[in-house]
């Protein structure tokens, strides 16, 4: 059996996070959804 938190499940946590904040970087870049720079 594959333990939760193995270093494959922690290794997809960690690209789903760089995925979140890529998307968040490409938003802001868009510079239309949200004013704030």
């Amino acid at each position: 059996p594959v333990p939760l938190f193995s270093p494959h499940t922690q290794v997809i946590a960690l690209a789903a996070g760089l995925t979140i904040l890529w998307g968040r970087f490409l938003g802001e870049e868009g510079g239309d959804l949200d004013g704030e720079d």
